[in-house]
């Protein structure tokens, strides 16, 4: 799944304002770690991303969200699309949280299936070595009756 490069747009927004990961974190309002976590491929959740466009407001929250051109709301053809239809926005911005949000839930889901597979392949060895533990152990008592028989 991944973030869909959102982990790029980050780095291009922290070189374009002239920012380091601290001075990032600091103008959206979260650790600094989590940044770093981030640009190291770890996902976020929708809050971090909300934050970055609320921090940003210069750019295009479509740009943050998908990397949707403009980058810049300042360059964007249509004022309408600026002034007029904030609703319109709103409801793009509210389906790509959305995205985003099931993106990490498929991605928990993931994460959570892989674990289970590598438990069951865990839980089936140890059968194994138990069942071959019982074998070795019926030919014992097998062998002790017909020495005592």
């Amino acid at each position: 799944m991944g973030n869909n490069g959102l982990d790029i747009r980050i780095q291009k927004i922290i070189s374009e304002f002239g920012l380091n990961q601290s001075s990032f974190a600091r103008r959206c309002g979260f650790p600094e770690s989590q940044t770093r976590q981030f640009l190291k491929g770890t996902n976020v959740g929708i809050t971090y991303v909300i934050k970055v466009i609320d921090s940003f407001p210069e750019l295009n929250p479509m740009w943050i969200l998908k990397g949707e051109e403009p980058m810049y709301k300042s360059q964007m053809e249509s004022e309408n699309y600026t002034n007029n239809n904030s609703q319109d926005i709103a409801n793009e911005k509210e389906f790509c949280m959305e995205c985003y949000i099931k993106d990490g839930r498929i991605k928990q889901l993931e994460v959570f299936n892989e674990s289970l597979i590598k438990r069951n392949n865990e839980l089936n060895q140890e059968v194994g070595r138990l069942r071959a533990l019982v074998d070795d152990l019926k030919l014992e008592i097998e062998a002790r009756r017909k020495a005592t028989g």
